[in-house]
């Protein structure tokens, strides 16, 4: 007796084309989301106006270990600004952080266990950039949130509280 694929049983449909084409468009949503953008590193810059004072930091809202990353914030007024400006920051929040540097240099520098001050001289200008020289230390895996805002009497002015979120 002859056989022929017809005395084959059939098992039902082969489901190995469509697990293919799923698995296609998957990878092609993946592909397009890199692409764009979504799924890297992204940086933001957040803005506040207080008593005068305008400050606008910018710092890695997303990102990986082993990555440079800004942290600059510039404030600015309409008339020129004290002979020098505090700058209150929350110190744990560089902790997932390898400073290179910070520039300007701070005539001086203080912490309290929450906050780090920065006491910077103006020369009497309109405004100051103050920018963090540093890349996010290889291994961290989770983020950091923090505060910044201007120390005058006492007093945090103008805050921005910022979140920096890790990707593996």
């Amino acid at each position: 007796m002859q056989r022929t694929t017809a005395d084959v049983p059939s098992k039902g449909r082969d489901r190995a084309p469509w697990a293919r084409r799923v698995g296609t468009v998957i990878l092609a949503i993946f592909v397009i989301c890199g692409a764009a953008g979504f799924l890297g590193d992204s940086v933001r810059t957040e803005t506040t106006e207080e008593a005068g004072y305008t400050l606008a930091l910018t710092y890695p809202r997303v990102s990986r270990s082993g990555l440079d990353v800004p942290w600059e914030l510039q404030i600015s007024r309409d008339q020129p600004l004290p002979e020098q400006v505090m700058v209150a920051v929350t110190g744990e929040y560089f902790n997932i952080f390898e400073e290179q540097g910070l520039d300007p240099k701070p005539e001086s520098q203080a912490a309290d266990g929450e906050m780090e001050y920065w006491t910077f001289n103006t020369a009497g200008g309109n405004d100051i950039s103050i920018s963090v020289d540093h890349y996010v230390e290889p291994g961290a895996m989770t983020g950091s949130s923090g505060t910044v805002a201007l120390y005058i009497d006492d007093e945090l002015v103008a805050p921005i509280d910022f979140t920096t979120s890790m990707l593996p």
